[in-house]
């Protein structure tokens, strides 16, 4: 399947890029051609298992999940304060711990004049204070029939990834997810749709209990 190029979008916080160089080992030790074109070619890589699937999301960002549905994790003994525009819209939510410190923001951008989201942007910080250690840039896609997402573009330190809603007629669908640095795409299954309305928070307690 064609994994989409993901994007350069000037945001709130510009996320770091990384760029690895490297040399493949089967060029370096490439048997002779007679010899070559005896040796099979790999099978095509299948999906992961919904277990290893969702581990190796985690992997890739602690900041949101995207099942059993989208929501940003909330870390533990934290409460969220709210900013909103003069629309009501959500745009800033902020938790801080005890000793009032900001040690997760969530940024959000609308599509213009509606209130569903377009971007959204998540970065982490120390919990004694400090620079951000941890970020993540989701872009929303949306189905023009239903109105609901149909793909998350996400880039964070290790790379980048899409995540797309297999069509279904009821309100939960397989998310089939493609990441740029992996050969292998996971599949999770019963996603709960969602509107791109409101911001959905999930506590990280309830998270490592998925």
């Amino acid at each position: 399947m064609h994994f989409k190029i993901l994007f350069n979008i000037a945001v709130v916080v510009t996320l770091a890029s990384f760029a690895f160089v490297g040399f493949s080992a089967s060029a370096l030790f490439a048997p002779p051609s007679s010899l070559r074109a005896t040796v099979p070619e790999p099978p095509a890589p299948s999906p992961a298992p919904v277990a290893n699937a969702t581990s190796i999301l985690r992997d890739y960002s602690s900041l949101f999940v995207l099942s059993p549905g989208f929501a940003i994790v909330q870390p533990e003994g934290t409460r969220l304060i709210y900013e909103r525009d003069a629309q009501g819209r959500i745009r800033g939510v902020s938790a801080c711990n005890t000793g009032r410190r900001v040690v997760l923001r969530a940024s959000i951008e609308y599509n213009h004049d509606t209130d569903q989201i377009r971007y959204i942007f998540v970065g982490a910080h120390p919990r004694i204070g400090g620079a951000m250690n941890d970020s993540v840039f989701i872009k929303l896609e949306y189905d023009q029939d239903t109105g609901l997402v149909d793909s998350y573009e996400m880039d964070t330190a290790h790379g980048s990834a899409i995540a797309e809603a297999e069509p279904t007629m009821d309100d939960f669908h397989p998310l089939r997810i493609f990441f740029s640095y992996m050969d292998e795409d996971l599949t999770l299954d019963n996603v709960r749709s969602w509107d791109g309305r409101g911001i959905p928070i999930m506590l990280a307690s309830t998270v490592a209990n998925l």
